[in-house]
């Protein structure tokens, strides 16, 4: 029985011009069927069209006119023809180029060249690189190997595998070259003057290659004009632009009764094979996702970095160059907020708004607070009392000095800068942090300068304070000059030395102990009495009474946090709104805004400026690279590699 079979490609009245000074017709009305299996060789003079056809078959050059089927798949009909990402799919799984030249890429070994398509592709089957191997012992040596050559031969093909290319002759890249072909399991082949520069042995040995490959399924095309393959089972003259069949020893043309088993039916599934399902889907991602797996893409880059050189030194430069100047641009806008953040650390509290109660006689004197932090930028809302409190200087004088509490965690303290020392330890400590200026006042200091370490050795130090209350029975009514007070003395250890106070305070104690020797300063009668150890480090003793003493409405005022100085100036006007009088220092130092903006705008300016020029330097770099790379971008792609990964070579 005769079984009908259909050709692998088809080309129908394929033609091809070249635009010069006038249209060049290179293919004139070309025809050609191949089946599964063929040898054909293309033969023609230089010039010809040879290699503008393999370009067509190898779906290479897209810009023809006719019709080119690919396993019943129309490739191009007409002036129709399918995407290039699925063009280019079918190419990277289907076709296996063999070039003029060997092509091997230099800085691989011969083994890293050949497996290069099987990683490419993801290949990662130990017996399917079994079977290669023994794929290259058989196509590599002239025959069948005996048991008795079988391991020298073996251990000869693993030498040749672990040099590099400049290390073997021509003959054996051109050998290597083919088989690098076969590694990704092409459907056919096309050879480009495989043997154009090879001698005549040589020249011998790559035909009987070809031949093997043919012999074993695979269907083989060549463009060449070299006379050893007049024996190819198939040969073509290309004249004029026509084709011309020379000789065929194919059984039949197209009626053909021991072939109907290999009819590439299945192997050449639009589905399986071409990736036309992928198309049905509209995967976006289709042909431009990279198909070589990250490792391998390291190493490829770590070797093109390592090849050119001068590229790598020119692009890591202007990196640095870049950095370098960022960098300095960098310090320039933080050394700039950091001259306007001292400007706010050193007492201007640009970023706090200061209210007070709209009623003193209410019980609850700042009934808007919940209201206060809803407003946007405001970040915390902290109630304030100061204190006044006696101390003695070295001079045994009495001074009476202003006191600050603040609570463990509070606002005030990120805002002062300590020479020694550091903040309270806990609310309940018996601590204070003192100003410099407060030193000179209170110590004897040998000539004018205070050393650092003078400064530590005053950290864990204990200052004793008084508090005064006038006696029970003491009235308003009653004559300065004749009244009593009786007072309670407390000592508390530096915890922390700062470089100034606020608004000519000299001292910062625990809120806490604060609210306790307010409560009994204020305690007229006489009802409390504050339960103190003096050689405790904290209110450790009878905690709860303490903790009762601190509460009591002790509120004079208000600090309200914002965030930025930008959004001071609107809660000011939300505050206002609601009744109260806020102040701000912020009037007093607008020019910290607008140098601030000015400040970013220019270091904005200039950063755009340096990020193009690196821009266009590293640009420029790679334009150069990929000129100098081109061809082996090229080769990349016709061995597989996914047009996502290649598009820097704008095309072919």
């Amino acid at each position: 029985m005769t079984s009908i079979i259909k050709p692998v490609i088809q080309l129908k009245d394929i033609r091809k011009s070249y635009k010069e000074k006038e249209n060049k017709l290179i293919l004139n009305g070309i025809d050609l069927s191949i089946f599964s299996g063929d040898f054909i060789v293309i033969r023609g003079e230089s010039g010809s069209g040879k290699t503008t056809l393999l370009r067509i078959l190898g779906l290479i050059d897209k810009e023809y006119q006719g019709y080119y089927s690919l396993a019943d798949v129309d490739i191009h009909s007409g002036k129709n023809s399918l995407s290039w990402i699925i063009q280019e799919e079918i190419r990277a799984k289907s076709i296996g180029f063999i070039f003029q030249e060997a092509l091997l890429f230099e800085h691989f070994t011969i083994k890293e060249n050949i497996y290069l398509p099987m990683r490419i592709h993801g290949i990662k089957s130990d017996e399917a690189k079994q079977d290669f191997y023994s794929l290259i012992k058989s196509m590599y040596t002239s025959g069948a190997l005996n048991e008795q050559n079988s391991k020298a031969a073996d251990e000869n093909i693993k030498d040749l595998l672990s040099r590099y290319p400049h290390n073997i002759s021509g003959g054996e890249k051109q050998r290597f070259s083919i088989l690098r072909s076969l590694a990704h399991n092409p459907v056919f082949m096309l050879a480009d003057e495989p043997t154009a520069s090879l001698d005549k042995d040589r020249k011998k040995d790559i035909f009987n290659m070809l031949m093997k490959l043919s012999e074993s399924g695979k269907t083989i095309i060549v463009v060449s004009h070299d006379e050893v393959f007049l024996d190819a089972p198939i040969v073509y003259e290309l004249q004029n632009g026509m084709l011309k069949l020379v000789k065929s020893h194919r059984q039949a043309e197209k009626n053909v009764d021991d072939k109907a088993e290999e009819a590439p039916s299945s192997i050449f599934s639009p589905v399986s094979q071409f990736g036309v399902k992928i198309l049905s889907k509209k995967n976006i991602w289709f042909g431009l996702k990279p198909r070589t797996g990250s490792f391998l893409q390291l190493k490829l880059v770590m070797n093109d970095l390592i090849r050119n050189i001068l590229f790598t030194i020119l692009t890591v430069g202007a990196l640095l160059l870049g950095s370098f100047q960022l960098t300095v641009l960098e310090s320039l806008r933080s050394g700039t907020d950091t001259l306007l953040d001292d400007v706010i650390r050193r007492g201007s509290r640009l970023t706090r708004i200061d209210i007070v109660p709209k009623d003193l006689s209410a019980n609850q004197l700042f009934p808007d607070k919940s209201l206060i932090l809803k407003i946007p930028g405001v970040i915390n809302f902290i109630e304030r009392r100061e204190g006044i409190y006696r101390i003695k200087d070295w001079h045994n004088r009495i001074r009476k000095e202003t006191m600050y509490g603040l609570e463990i965690n509070d606002p005030e303290l990120d805002q002062l800068a300590f020479t020694a020392g550091g903040k309270f330890t806990s609310d309940s400590a018996l601590e204070i942090i003192i100003s410099e200026r407060s030193i000179k006042r209170l110590f004897k200091i040998d000539g004018e300068i205070v050393t650092d370490e003078f400064r530590n050795n005053l950290i864990g130090k204990k200052l004793s304070f008084a508090v005064a209350r006038p006696i029970r029975g003491t009235t308003f009514n009653t004559d300065p000059d004749e009244m009593e007070f009786e007072e309670f003395s407390i000592s508390l250890s530096i915890a922390g030395i700062v470089e100034r106070a606020e608004a000519g305070r000299n001292f910062y104690l625990p809120l806490k102990t604060q609210l306790v020797l307010e409560k009994w300063r204020l305690d007229k009668e006489g009802v409390f009495s504050i339960p103190y150890d003096p050689d405790a480090v904290s209110w450790t003793v009878q905690a709860s009474e303490i903790i009762k003493m601190a509460q009591f409405p002790y509120t004079e005022k208000a600090h309200v946090y914002v965030s930025n100085v930008q959004q001071v100036i609107p809660v000011v006007k939300k505050l206002s709104s609601l009744g109260y009088e806020p102040r701000a220092k912020i009037f007093d130092y607008k020019w910290v805004l607008d140098t601030r903006k000015l400040a970013e705008w220019f270091l904005k300016g200039i950063v755009f400026v340096v990020a193009v020029i690196g821009g266009l330097i590293i640009f420029g770099n790679i334009q150069t690279s990929v000129r100098m790379r081109k061809n082996d971008i090229i080769l990349f792609k016709l061995l597989g590699v996914s047009s996502g990964e290649t598009k820097s070579c704008g095309g072919f």
